[in-house]
C-alpha cells in the first residue's frame, strides 16, 4: 500500500511516522492491534462523523497488495 500514511504530531513540534510509504494492510493491522484476534479480519475501518453528519470511512484491506480507500457517506472517492 503506497497511499496510506499514519503519523503522530508531537507536542515538541516533531512528527512521529507510524506508517509511510510501502506497507501492506496486514502490516498496518498487526502493528495497530497485533495478530492475536482469532479468525483473521477481512479489513480494518476507521470512521469519523463530521459535525455536519457526513460519515468519512477509511478502508484498509487485510492483504499484501491492495490500496487503502476512502468513502464519504458510502460513496468511494477515486
Amino acid at each position: 500500500m503506497k497511499n496510506l500514511e499514519i503519523s503522530l504530531p508531537l507536542v515538541d513540534g516533531s512528527m512521529q511516522d507510524i506508517f509511510y510509504g510501502e506497507c501492506s494492510g496486514k502490516e498496518v493491522v498487526h502493528q495497530l492491534i497485533t495478530d492475536d484476534f482469532g479468525a483473521p479480519p477481512r479489513s480494518m475501518y476507521i470512521q469519523v462523523e463530521t459535525k455536519t453528519g457526513k460519515k468519512v470511512k477509511i478502508h484498509i484491506p487485510y492483504d499484501d497488495d491492495s490500496d487503502a480507500s476512502v468513502s464519504i457517506d458510502g460513496e468511494i472517492l477515486e
